[in-house]
């Protein structure tokens, strides 16, 4: 579950406040899955790598990762918001509902409370809260262990990401952010899969205005915020190819105010890995 800001990820943002507005209340945290698109009883997306059937933590892993790639492919339009809670968000809701891993049991439940909370009322503020963050921190870093999915911990720092490698393997990977900004400011990490035939750099894709960028993006994948001194994460099926991470929050963004300067990426807080 994120809470972001603005370009891509903001859109999460958006896509969570219209579902406070929809009949079915979405009561567990996570995005992705093998679920139906809104409107539609076909597949939309291939399902996130999930533990063997033997595994005693499978049916949450399969909610949660589900969970996880259902907000990313989320519909804008808040009249399919309906739908989709039905067919994307309630069956993957089911599968962790009483299947929490006994060692996060109680991490889950509070992220579960937050999300609650937040579609309910649809105020956002229960994402920030230390409980949240400490809960998230503990299952996205524990997924190794409960769901065999690969987990990589970098730090946010001004104006960079420290410890993210230039490749990763491809399949189900929790990214787990530690905001370790020296001045109180909020970091985010949003997750981009570049199209296969686009040959041009991060820097030059960021100078080009959005609309133009955008049509050479192949797949918006998510992604995390934390403030400073928390930690938050998020988990993306990454295919093989190119993937561009980016902080779009503006400098000045600190505590409850948002800056008034360039996005931290004009700072040099952007980068790229490859996926084989």
């Amino acid at each position: 579950m994120t809470n972001a800001h603005r370009h891509p990820i903001g859109r999460s943002s958006a896509v969570l406040a219209a579902l406070a507005l929809a009949t079915s209340v979405l009561a567990a945290c996570g995005d992705d899955d093998d679920a139906t698109g809104a409107g539609s009883d076909e597949p939309t997306a291939e399902a996130a790598s999930a533990p063997d059937e033997g595994s005693t933590d499978a049916e949450f892993c399969e909610g949660f990762l589900g969970l996880e790639a259902a907000f990313a492919e989320a519909p804008e339009d808040e009249a399919e918001i309906p739908a989709f809670v039905q067919q994307r968000i309630d069956p993957n809701l089911a599968l962790i509902e009483g299947n929490e891993p006994a060692a996060i049991a109680e991490d889950v439940q509070t992220m579960t409370a937050a999300v609650t909370e937040v579609t309910s009322t649809g105020d956002f503020s229960a994402f920030e809260t230390p409980e949240f963050l400490a809960a998230s921190e503990s299952v996205y870093g524990s997924l190794d262990d409960t769901c065999d999915v690969e987990v990589v911990e970098f730090r946010a720092i001004d104006y960079g990401y420290e410890g993210l490698p230039a490749t990763l393997p491809a399949g189900a990977t929790s990214f787990v952010m530690s905001n370790e900004s020296e001045a109180g400011e909020a970091h985010e990490f949003v997750l981009v899969k570049l199209s296969d035939d686009t040959d041009l750099s991060i820097q030059e894709l960021l100078e080009m205005p959005e609309a133009e960028a955008e049509q050479h993006i192949d797949t918006f994948a998510g992604g995390t915020f934390a403030p400073a001194g928390a930690t938050a994460g998020t988990v993306t099926e990454l295919s093989p190819g190119r993937w561009a991470y980016v902080c779009f929050i503006p400098v000045g963004s600190v505590g409850d105010t948002e800056g008034s300067g360039p996005p931290h990426f004009v700072e040099g807080m952007a980068g790229e890995l490859t996926v084989d």
